[in-house]
C-alpha cells in the first residue's frame, strides 16, 4: 500500500468547524480513528474512519478520556534509596492508556531500584520496556543505557542500569532515575 500524500494545507479543522477534506483523505487511506477535542480537553466526537466514517458523538456523560496529571511520588513505593529519596512521579490517565514521567534520586543503599504505580498493567503478551533518559550510580552519570521494565499483571516498574535485566546498582554514593513512558492499564 503506498502511503498517502501529506496535505499542503496544514490545517485539519477548517474555521467553520469542518474537517479540511484533504486530511479527511489522507486519515481515511491510514485507516485510522479521528477525534476532536473541545477545550475543556473532552473528547466530543469520533469518526471511526476504519469502519466507513461512521460517526459516533462522545459528550462530558461519558467517560472523560483526558484527566490532569496525578502525582504519585507520596503514595509510591520506592525502593532502592536509603532514607527518603526525591521523588517525583507523576501520571496522566487516557482511557486505559497511563502516561508516567518519574525522577528519582538520593543516596542509595540497595543494588535494586523500583516504584510502584496506581495501576497494574494489562496482560497484553508484551512486557513494556524501555530506556531511561537519565541515569546516575555510584555518584557518576552513566554512559551505558539504562533500562526500566514494568510486567503485565503488575504495578511495579523496574529499572537497571545497563540493557542487562539482571544487572545490578551500586548500593552506596548518589544514584538518579529520569525517564517516562506509557503502558496499557488492566
Amino acid at each position: 500500500m503506498a502511503l498517502p500524500l501529506v496535505p499542503t494545507d496544514l490545517r485539519v479543522v477548517l474555521q467553520d468547524g469542518t474537517i479540511n477534506p484533504v486530511w479527511w483523505r489522507f486519515f481515511q487511506d491510514l485507516k485510522v480513528n479521528l477525534f476532536t477535542v473541545d477545550l475543556a480537553t473532552q473528547v466530543t466526537g469520533v469518526l471511526d474512519l476504519a469502519n466507513g466514517g461512521t460517526a459516533s458523538a462522545v459528550g462530558p456523560q461519558a467517560d472523560t478520556l483526558v484527566d490532569n496529571w496525578v502525582s504519585y511520588g507520596a503514595t509510591s513505593t520506592v525502593t532502592g534509596w536509603a532514607a527518603t529519596p526525591l521523588t517525583v512521579i507523576r501520571g496522566l490517565s487516557m482511557g486505559s492508556i497511563e502516561f508516567i514521567a518519574f525522577d528519582i534520586s538520593g543516596t542509595s543503599n540497595s543494588t535494586a531500584v523500583s516504584f510502584t504505580l496506581p495501576r497494574i498493567a494489562a496482560n497484553t503478551g508484551i512486557q513494556f520496556t524501555g530506556t531511561l533518559g537519565y541515569a546516575l550510580d555510584n555518584g557518576a552519570i552513566l554512559s551505558t543505557t539504562a533500562h526500566y521494565e514494568l510486567p503485565a499483571n503488575t504495578a511495579t516498574v523496574s529499572c537497571m542500569p545497563t540493557m542487562d535485566p539482571t544487572s545490578l546498582w551500586t548500593n552506596a554514593n548518589g544514584k538518579r532515575v529520569i525517564g517516562q513512558f506509557w503502558y496499557e492499564a488492566a
